[in-house]
């Protein structure tokens, strides 16, 4: 009898610690920001605006391993594929440029009259 109180008594203590330990982990990653990352690519016709391209990816809080692993795969791809002008972007939280990679001439079509997609 004293036995299987002892068992019952460390089973509870096992699920509330795990209970506890899931609540802390869960607490720490809704402080945390989350990730985008931005791939803008310019087209550029004579005669015609400048046709800007921005496509996303969001992820969720506290992903910044698999948001950067994946903004460093959109960089060897638009190196391979010889996009230009092209700019990646990995935003921390909404609006925090924490990495940018320029392809081509991006800073001189800033002036230039343009029409966005997102």
């Amino acid at each position: 009898m004293f036995r299987s109180v002892i068992n019952n008594v460390t089973s509870s203590v096992k699920n509330t610690s795990q209970s506890v330990r899931t609540s802390l982990i869960k607490f720490k990653k809704s402080l945390q920001p989350s990730y985008t990352v931005h791939a803008i690519t310019y087209f550029v016709l004579p005669g015609i605006p400048v046709n800007k391209n921005i496509s996303q990816h969001h992820f969720e809080r506290g992903e910044y391993r698999e948001a950067k692993a994946f903004y460093e795969k959109v960089i060897r791809n638009t190196e391979t594929m010889g996009f230009s002008p092209a700019e990646i972007h990995l935003i921390k939280g909404r609006k925090k440029i924490i990495a940018r990679q320029l392809f081509g001439p991006v800073e001189q079509l800033e002036g230039l009259p343009m029409t966005i997609n997102s």
